[in-house]
């Protein structure tokens, strides 16, 4: 197999795992952080004129969870017509002190974006090397 060939089957490859896992990564993030930091006195309108006020955190397949007085509701995003978050100041003056208040946020995405580039690199040293034997 020639150099040029796996460069290029590597530098394709690398932007295929960049595009497909780059949105879920971001899913998982969102999920991850608000698990972690969860949005208080939310109320959630559901598509069945229904209204909810709780704390709200999010299942780790995707579904929302409202912790109410009365127990914990979980539903998906479609059953949801619109959601009410409060302003936090406390939590924003934490948000603003530190970038890495949010880490898990971001974090997924990082090691998608690092495994990429480390694959894009890889790919680039097999087409130098064949560019310098083309020539």
């Amino acid at each position: 197999m020639s150099d040029g060939f796996k460069g290029l089957t590597l530098l394709l490859s690398s932007l295929l795992l960049a595009w497909t896992l780059t949105g879920p990564a971001m899913n998982y993030g969102g999920i991850w952080e608000l698990r972690v930091h969860p949005h208080r006195n939310v109320e959630v309108h559901l598509s069945n004129t229904t209204i909810l006020i709780g704390t709200l955190s999010r299942s780790w397949d995707g579904d929302f969870t409202l912790h109410t007085t009365d127990g914990i509701r979980q539903f998906s995003r479609e059953k949801i017509r619109f959601m009410s978050i409060p302003f936090n100041e406390e939590l924003a003056k934490k948000r603003n002190e530190s970038f890495f208040y949010s880490w898990r946020s971001f974090f997924p995405a990082a090691v998608v974006l690092s495994i990429y580039t480390s694959f894009l690199l890889y790919s680039f040293k097999f087409l130098r090397r064949w560019d310098s034997k083309v020539d």
